[in-house]
């Protein structure tokens, strides 16, 4: 199991989450459970999808059957497990890697850590971001709440760059098989359209929230980088104004000295006695 999930992999504004689970209840009287979620996304950075490598749509799903084992990669991919037809509910559907726990005494983003490492053998390297406020649920011990978290795990983060490789066949899901006897990496159609149902229309709508949240995050990226060229052109252009208004002034001191060079050669050769000049049709000689 894990330890301690040391403060720094916490975003400040996730820390009020850092309490145990029999205070939130205490808080919360009309909830019997609390259990929580852990949406693991690959590529962990939405910044990774911008742009995708050549050649990476990926035409087939990626599942831990052999038969997909290598699967190309493309768009964002959330981690789901199939629940086991021994559960006592939500048999065979879909759902992210998470659950309560029985010891009151555990921390809630303690137990998120725990939850991912038992259930799919990955380990937590930081909370990216809460996912919606909350989700109500049903349980078998009465009714319940979810907290649902965006986490990036060590396993994905150190597997590599998108660019680096070809297929997630080789990255190891240890699934417990009482517990789950499925996972996979599914994208946004792939849910929206049910080729993986979900254990609940509140737990889908939560997963597509949070691909619409990857996705505004690749939106911010591009205006940032778009206005970051805008910024860059109209630096050059300064510059390339401050360059040709330095030319010109060296042009007209050019044309100055060359217009200076030229009197101080006439004034040293004097009048010009002795020539013939013709005005008005007469000659007239200088002398």
């Amino acid at each position: 199991m894990p330890s301690k999930m040391p403060p720094k992999n916490c975003p400040a504004a996730l820390r009020h989450h850092n309490i145990r689970l029999k205070t939130f209840l205490k808080r919360n009287k009309q909830y019997n459970v609390l259990t929580v979620g852990s949406f693991i996304f690959f590529p962990p950075r939405a910044a990774a999808l911008l742009p995708p490598p050549f050649g990476f749509i990926p035409n087939r799903t990626l599942v831990s059957s052999m038969a997909t084992r290598n699967s190309p990669i493309g768009p964002a991919r959330l981690l789901l497990l199939q629940r086991a037809d021994t559960e006592r509910m939500f048999l065979d559907l879909w759902d992210v890697p998470g659950g309560g726990s029985e010891l009151a005494s555990s921390k809630i983003l303690d137990l998120v850590a725990n939850k991912t490492f038992d259930q799919t053998g990955l380990h937590l390297k930081k909370f990216v971001r809460q996912i919606s406020d909350g989700v109500e649920i049903k349980t078998s011990d009465g009714p319940g709440f979810m907290l649902c978290f965006e986490i990036e795990v060590k396993e994905v983060t150190e597997f590599g760059e998108i660019e680096k490789f070809d297929s997630l066949g080789d990255l190891k899901i240890e699934l417990v098989r009482a517990d789950h006897h499925e996972f996979v990496w599914a994208t946004e159609e792939e849910i929206r359209d049910e080729i993986f149902p979900v254990a609940t229309p509140e737990h889908k709508a939560v997963m597509l929230q949070a691909f619409e949240r990857r996705r505004q995050d690749v939106e911010e990226m591009k205006e940032r980088a778009m206005e970051a060229c805008r910024v860059q052109k109209h630096t050059q252009y300064e510059e390339d104004d401050v360059d040709a208004t330095v030319t010109e002034d060296d042009d007209e001191v050019d044309g100055e000295e060359e217009d200076s060079e030229e009197d101080e050669k006439k004034a040293d050769e004097g009048p010009d006695y002795g020539k013939v000049s013709v005005k008005h049709n007469r000659i007239i000689k200088f002398w």
